[in-house]
């Protein structure tokens, strides 16, 4: 009850700093509102060797010294706040589509311990409301960093000649950068990544009646998945849900090709990295709520 409170509080106080960007900058960037609307197909500019490099070093100026100068050559940034939240916001520009950032100067600690969060939602055109849990999210003022795709991760599907849009694949992409980035500007950096699936395109049975997936990005030995089976635990009993890890309870939906997984654990970060799958129903659930998306939030993190 005392924590709930104080997670209350945090909103309420978050809330005025982030309402004047939230709808525009945040959840509504890009996105597809009405149904039958179509999803952009162009604008993205896959960023080359030369240009990764760059934007990496760009990202580390911006974690390290609060320094956005070097970002202003790929993103629009506007400040936002009231004087005490100091929020900084980064869209990029439509024909690059390198997805849109937020950076909160004056992040909060977590249960009292000296961690930095990055948020990342890496599909929102296909992992139907993930925006909106992230928003939730995002209020609770928790996160250093949080970030999300502009463009369709299908949009090089098409192309001439083809290439990979999908930044949870696709070489040298911006959330591959600001990643390793953030992995050389924090001593214990923690980065979620929100996704969807569809219970009915599953293929086993423990994978279908599952409301959530938890992983490292990895096929880790069962020492190494206590943090989510402690997580899954609390979601079972506070919040009535089926949460599965992966590969100790189910063998799908592990998240083992996504390169920022393999960026933490290059650096021995082998659970710092957790892969978040809701099913459909779960997603339309939490779309609606603040207060159930933000009991997961506190959960998956209030196990470190």
């Amino acid at each position: 009850m005392r924590f709930s409170l104080l997670i209350l509080l945090w909103i309420v106080t978050f809330a005025s700093a982030f309402e004047a960007y939230a709808n525009d900058d945040w959840r509504m960037v890009g996105e597809k509102e009405k149904k039958g609307e179509k999803v952009e197909k162009k604008g993205y500019k896959p960023p080359n060797i030369t240009t990764f490099i760059q934007l990496e070093k760009a990202f580390d100026q911006a974690f390290r010294a609060d320094d956005l100068e070097p970002l202003s050559e790929f993103y629009q940034i506007s400040l936002k706040g009231d004087g005490q939240q100091s929020l900084s916001v980064l869209k990029s520009a439509k024909n690059i589509g390198w997805g849109t950032i937020t950076l909160n100067h004056s992040a909060t600690v977590t249960n009292n311990t000296e961690q930095s969060l990055f948020l990342q939602v890496p599909h929102r055109f296909f992992d139907k409301w993930t925006t909106d849990i992230g928003s939730y999210w995002l209020l609770s003022g928790r996160f250093k960093v949080a970030m999300i795709n502009t463009v369709s991760r299908h949009t090089g599907r098409d192309a001439t000649p083809p290439y990979n849009s999908d930044f949870s694949t696709a070489p040298n992409n911006p959330f591959v950068a600001a990643t390793r980035a953030f992995i050389n500007s924090f001593a214990e950096p923690l980065v979620l990544q929100l996704h969807g699936f569809s219970p009915k395109k599953r293929k086993s049975d423990e994978a279908k009646q599952a409301d959530l997936i938890l992983s490292h990005g990895a096929n880790l030995p069962l020492p190494y998945l206590k943090t989510l089976t402690t997580a899954a635990a609390c979601i079972e009993k506070d919040m009535g849900l089926k949460a599965l890890v992966y590969p100790k309870n189910v063998q799908e939906l592990g998240g083992t090709k996504n390169l920022v997984g393999k960026q933490l654990r290059k650096k021995g970060y082998f659970q710092r990295f957790i892969h978040i799958e809701m099913s459909y129903e779960l997603r339309k659930q939490l779309r609606y709520s603040n207060e159930l998306s933000i009991q997961l939030l506190d959960c998956i993190i209030g196990t470190e």
